[in-house]
């Protein structure tokens, strides 16, 4: 008897126990269904204002430019009430105005830059290097630098000391606009100091590359120099120099112990079209890298027919990047490149192989 009271107690309290359960996870689970629809509804409405801020901006964009259209071609009278209603208008006009600097000479564009001084808007550029906000400082840094004087200068190298590589990099490139030698200098010494990656620092070279092509190649050849700013000088100066430079520097570190430096060497052996000693060829077909084996392939196509053996070296490479180039440069030769594969498909090594797969795909 007490057995069987004992048994029906513990079913109705695994029941009772069983149906607090599942009411606990219906309200948890309405609970979570609630959040996550407000949450929805949060996301739907923040990217909506977002939109309509963005929409409301460039509709602002377009009338500040038809404004300095009509300013250009006929003139206004109080320019300042119609460019700048509030305070927002300061940036939006910087966006515009460097838009149009760019696509103005003369007087036309001295012009412009007389307006904004008049109006207040190269006040508010000079005091936006300071600005938390990344967006507005970067703007304005581009604006100030169609001003070439001493104040815009000293706030360029001002913002070159930035912990934001967004604001020292325009910072830097604006710098090079003012084509002196002390920017040079200066911008020289802040990305060594500052230890930027070499292919930001060479977008930078770039801009002083043309001017100072020398200083730049004087920087290369120092033996002080450190790696990540030498390949970005060599980088920099690759498009700008004669082809008796380049084969000079690419002679001169073709077999320096950094392949990042190896490859550029050759790239530049490449560029100036001179035909290179077997030496040269021989170690640069059997390097380690890749990437230098394959700007081989180029060296050997202006080095030919003495290269030769050369493309015979890289046929046989082990990876099929490189036999591939080798194959392109020899399609380049025309009637000298076949003759050239035909001799090359009679071996039975790899090179000779893949010389009669590539004249088989060719002939179908």
């Amino acid at each position: 008897m007490y057995e069987t009271l004992k048994n029906k107690f513990d079913i109705i309290s695994f029941y009772s126990n069983t149906e607090l359960f599942y009411s606990y996870t219906v309200k948890i689970s309405l609970i979570l269904a609630c959040v996550s629809t407000v949450a929805f509804f949060c996301l739907v409405a923040v990217r909506f204002f977002h939109d309509r801020a963005k929409q409301k901006a460039l509709a602002r964009c377009k009338t500040i430019e038809k404004v300095l259209q009509i300013y250009l071609m006929k003139g206004l009278k109080n320019p300042k009430s119609q460019l700048l209603q509030s305070k927002k208008d300061y940036f939006y006009l910087a966006q515009v105005g460097e838009h149009f600097l760019q696509n103005f000479k003369g007087e036309q564009r001295q012009k412009i830059l007389q307006l904004f001084e008049a109006i207040g808007l190269y006040q508010w550029c000079c005091k936006q290097h300071k600005n938390s906000n990344i967006e507005q400082s970067q703007v304005a840094l581009e604006l100030l630098s169609n001003w070439k004087n001493e104040k815009v200068f000293a706030i360029l190298c001002q913002s070159m000391q930035h912990a934001k590589p967004q604001i020292y990099f325009i910072a830097m490139k604006a710098l090079a606009k003012f084509n002196s030698f002390k920017a040079f200098e200066q911008v020289l010494a802040t990305l060594i100091k500052k230890k930027v990656p070499y292919l930001m620092a060479s977008h930078v070279l770039k801009d002083f590359a043309k001017d100072f092509s020398d200083q730049i190649v004087q920087f290369i050849q120092n033996q002080e120099s450190k790696r990540n700013m030498k390949i970005a000088a060599m980088i920099a100066v690759e498009d700008v120099i004669d082809s008796d430079r380049l084969l000079e520097l690419g002679l001169a570190y073709y077999n320096n112990s950094d392949k990042y430096i190896r490859a550029k060497a050759f790239h530049m052996l490449a560029l100036s079209k001179k035909k290179l000693r077997k030496d040269v060829l021989y170690f640069g077909a059997q390097d380690n890298y890749v990437h230098v084996r394959q700007l081989v392939a180029d060296c050997a196509y202006v080095s030919m027919p003495e290269a030769t053996d050369v493309f015979y070296i890289l046929l046989q490479d082990d990876n099929w990047l490189v036999s591939n180039k080798a194959i392109q440069n020899i399609i380049q030769m025309g009637s000298a490149g076949k003759i050239l594969l035909e001799k090359v498909s009679q071996s039975s090594s790899l090179s000779g192989q893949r010389a009669k797969a590539f004249l088989m795909v060719s002939e179908v």
